[in-house]
C-alpha cells in the first residue's frame, strides 16, 4: 500500500523533484535526465515519483512552465510599474531583459538540441496547446498599449516573439558580441509597428 503524505510533505517532495529536475535539465538535458536520477537527487523511492507524476516529461514540462511563469510575472510586473508612461524604448528594454532571463534559466537548455521535440512527442497534445494559447493570451494583455490590435494580429505578434526567443539558441552563430544589440533592434522593430498601427 502506498504511503500517505501530508500536504506539507507533498509540497516538499514536489519542491525537491523540481530542484532535481532543473539541475538535471541544466546538466544532462531532457533525454538524459532519468527518473532514477530524479528520485536519487530528491531522496525519494521510485514508486513515490509516480504518485506525483505520470512521467518525467510531465515533471520537466511543469518545471519549464513554472520558470516561464516566473519570467512572465516579472515581465508584467515591470510593465505595471511603468504604467501609462510606456513608450517603445521602455517596452523594448523590458522585452530584452525578459530574453536575458530566459537565457540564464533552464528554459534555454530545454529548447536546444532535441529536448523540446522529446517533450512535444511525449506530452498530451492538450498540454502543449494550452501553452501556445497562453502565449497569445499574454500578447492580449499588451493590448492596453495597442488598443487597435486585432485578434489575428495578436497571434502574429505572439509568433514573432516566439521566433525571437528561438534566436537565443543561435546566439553563438549570430555573434555573441552584438547579440543583444541585434535582439534589441528586432524587438524595437516589432514594437514600432505596433505603436504605429
Amino acid at each position: 500500500m502506498p504511503k500517505i503524505y501530508s500536504d506539507e510533505e507533498k509540497r516538499e517532495i514536489i519542491d525537491r523533484l523540481h530542484k532535481a529536475g532543473e539541475q538535471g535539465i541544466m546538466r544532462f538535458g531532457v533525454k538524459k535526465t532519468t527518473v532514477d536520477y530524479l528520485v536519487k537527487e530528491a531522496g525519494i523511492p521510485k514508486g513515490t515519483f509516480y504518485l506525483f507524476y505520470e512521467s518525467k516529461e510531465m515533471l520537466l514540462f511543469e518545471i519549464l512552465m513554472q520558470v516561464h511563469e516566473e519570467i512572465e510575472q516579472d515581465f508584467f510586473r515591470e510593465i505595471a510599474t511603468v504604467g501609462n508612461a510606456m513608450d517603445v524604448e521602455t517596452l523594448t528594454d523590458i522585452f530584452v531583459r525578459m530574453f536575458e532571463k530566459c537565457e540564464q534559466s533552464c528554459i534555454l537548455r530545454m529548447i536546444t538540441g532535441d529536448d523540446m521535440q522529446i517533450l512535444a512527442e511525449k506530452l498530451p497534445k492538450e498540454v502543449l496547446s494550452a501553452h501556445l494559447e497562453s502565449d497569445t493570451d499574454n500578447v492580449e494583455k499588451l493590448k492596453i498599449f495597442f488598443p487597435r490590435m486585432e485578434n489575428e494580429q495578436a497571434q502574429t505578434v505572439a509568433c514573432a516573439f516566439r521566433g525571437l526567443f528561438m534566436l537565443l539558441v543561435q546566439k553563438k552563430q549570430i555573434g555573441e558580441a552584438y547579440f543583444y544589440e541585434s535582439m534589441r533592434m528586432l524587438v524595437r522593430g516589432i514594437l514600432l509597428q505596433l505603436f504605429e498601427s
